[in-house]
């Protein structure tokens, strides 16, 4: 089965990290953003 992808977005790059890697843990893909431009 294909893991789910999720798009983290935050300027406070430790708060972005943590969200990422417990989603990771998770089993979620995940690609991390740190401004809306950066996540377009």
């Amino acid at each position: 089965m294909e893991k789910q992808c999720v798009l983290v977005v935050d300027d406070d790059r430790e708060i972005a990290n943590a969200i990422a890697i417990n989603l990771r843990n998770e089993g979620y893909k995940v690609r991390t953003a740190h401004d809306g431009l950066e996540a377009l």
